[in-house]
């Protein structure tokens, strides 16, 4: 990340759980992107 964002990276949050929202998921992820203007 710092290599892409050397100035300001951006935020970043760990959080352990208990579980995941359906028993038979691995992982769970949730992400937000913002694309450059074309």
């Amino acid at each position: 990340m710092l290599k892409r964002f050397p100035v300001n990276p951006p935020a970043t949050s760990w959080v352990i759980v208990s579980g995941l929202s359906e028993p038979e998921w691995l992982v769970e992820l949730e992400a937000e992107a913002v694309l450059p203007s074309v």
